[in-house]
């Protein structure tokens, strides 16, 4: 009985959690659009872009935790501003089409971001990987 009430239990933590990020993703479209009146489908990059910039403050410059969260806000805030005066400014009083297109465009430019670094044979959009299998056999198993 307490194997499944502690299921449950995961279950309901993991919803709640889940739906909290949903409401924070819809939070910062309705913040974005009743801000600068253009629907910004480029969400998901600016988070990448924070955390590959804290990544690289851990591994590359061996920075603490705290202070890589601090140069990922910093490195944000200055991305947001540089954005707003290069990109945004110019799309006041554009048609909404307009606005959306280019976000969309902005937001296709990225593709070397969604594929892993890892492993060239993991990404579904090359054709060299396609039929083989993404995990390799580990040398200790006996197989070739």
């Amino acid at each position: 009985m307490s194997e499944t009430l502690g299921f449950f239990a995961l279950l309901m933590s993991n919803g709640i959690l889940i739906g909290l990020m949903y409401s924070l993703i819809a939070l910062g479209f309705v913040l974005v659009y009743k801000a600068t009146d253009a629907i910004n489908f480029a969400q998901g990059e600016f988070v990448m872009i924070a955390g590959f910039v804290v990544v690289a403050s851990l591994l590359s410059y061996k920075a603490p935790l705290w202070l890589a969260i601090v140069i990922g806000l910093l490195a944000m805030i200055g991305f947001g501003f540089g954005l707003e005066r290069v990109m945004l400014r110019k799309l006041i009083g554009r048609p909404i089409i307009a606005v959306v297109m280019r976000f969309c465009a902005a937001s296709a430019r990225s593709p070397g971001a969604r594929t892993p670094r890892t492993s060239p044979c993991r990404s579904a959009t090359n054709p060299s990987c396609w039929g083989r299998s993404s995990s390799r056999p580990s040398r200790s198993s006996g197989r070739p």
